[in-house]
């Protein structure tokens, strides 16, 4: 299945859809206003994930607050709801996260802003399909991650061929990009 370009559909709104694994996985699905709207969208009768998307894997909780680019905000959260803005159709995931100190913190984001509908053609039948995904132009714009490894008993070994396996995934993660290249602090009791 290859995708074919972004598509600039008609107005539809997302609804929550709460399944077993909530909170875990937050999931929203392409709901339109009108059945004359449904016409615009082809979704496969086989791919029924295609009208949804799990919000859970691209939107974290930083300290109260929605974040795309992490994930797992469900697991702090409460009182989740999907709602459109009435002068701007946009749609909006709305709940309470918890911050650092343990408060609920309402929060608010635009799902428009890095979801959309794009077109794509399955290869196996020729047929041009509609899926709700993360907007392409979005994607070089993501919040970078970032990996915090805290270890101990490292046997002293940074160099050669004894290092610990902790230390090699260390060697593979800081050969990137210099400048985010892990610092190392020698702690001595």
């Amino acid at each position: 299945m290859d995708i074919q370009n972004e598509v600039n559909p008609p107005k539809y709104h997302l609804e929550l859809e709460r399944g077993r694994a909530f909170p875990r996985t937050v999931v929203v699905k392409v709901v339109t206003h009108t059945d004359a709207d449904d016409t615009h969208f082809r979704w496969r009768d086989n791919a029924p994930l295609d009208a949804r998307f799990d919000l859970a894997s691209m939107i974290g909780n930083d300290n109260g607050q929605f974040k795309w680019g992490q994930s797992a905000f469900g697991m702090s959260s409460r009182n989740i709801t999907v709602t459109q803005d009435g002068a701007t159709q946009a749609n909006y995931l709305n709940g309470e996260l918890l911050d650092l100190f343990g408060n609920w913190q309402k929060s608010r984001i635009n799902l428009d802003e890095k979801l959309t509908i794009n077109e794509y053609v399955d290869q196996g039948t020729g047929e041009t399909y509609h899926r709700l995904m993360i907007n392409k132009s979005t994607l070089n714009k993501a919040d970078k991650r970032k990996l915090v490894l805290c270890f101990d008993g490292t046997a002293g070994k940074f160099s050669g061929t004894q290092n610990t396996n902790v230390v090699k995934l260390v060697e593979l993660l800081k050969k990137d990009d210099p400048s985010q290249q892990m610092i190392y602090y020698q702690v001595y009791l």
